[in-house]
């Protein structure tokens, strides 16, 4: 059986929703046609941020940029404005698929913006931030964004 091909993804923010989205990962690992690998994690908070690593397996770094050269995919949790800002200066030349949720964040840097409600989950994709972030997206998933659930 050939390797399969390896994702590496870090967590911005170690909070409850961080916790929640890195056991889906692990959960829906097997079945993906990847291996995922948990890579780096950081938050402000260095007790929350050890926590994390401890019950997740990500290992836990000192810095935004540690985590981003550390991964293919970043999971952005709760950041300030300031915070936000110099994350996507960050990742200016970086080829890291980043996700957020909720907010403006696909206004202003997120490829990727989940919209969780009680019905369903969703994603929006900002073409502007894909355009220049260099990831690859395949055509499937950028229709796929564009799907909205039937009215009840």
């Amino acid at each position: 059986m050939a390797d399969l091909p390896t994702l590496r993804v870090g967590f911005l923010g170690a909070g409850h929703i961080a916790t929640y989205h890195s056991k889906s990962i692990r959960r829906a690992s097997a079945t993906l046609g990847f291996t995922v690998e948990r890579a780096g994690v950081f938050d402000t908070d260095s007790a929350r941020c050890e926590e994390f690593a401890r019950a997740s397996g990500h290992s836990p770094m000192s810095s935004v940029d540690e985590v981003l050269a550390s991964c293919d995919a970043v999971y952005i949790g709760k950041l300030t404005a300031d915070e936000r800002s110099q994350l996507f200066a960050s990742l200016i030349g970086h080829p890291v698929l980043s996700i957020s949720e909720g907010g403006d964040q696909c206004t202003v840097g997120s490829l990727f913006c989940l919209r969780v409600s009680d019905e369903q989950v969703s994603f929006e994709v900002n073409l502007d931030s894909v355009a220049r972030s260099g990831v690859r997206i395949h055509p499937s998933v950028l229709q796929l964004s564009r799907r909205r659930a039937p009215a009840p």
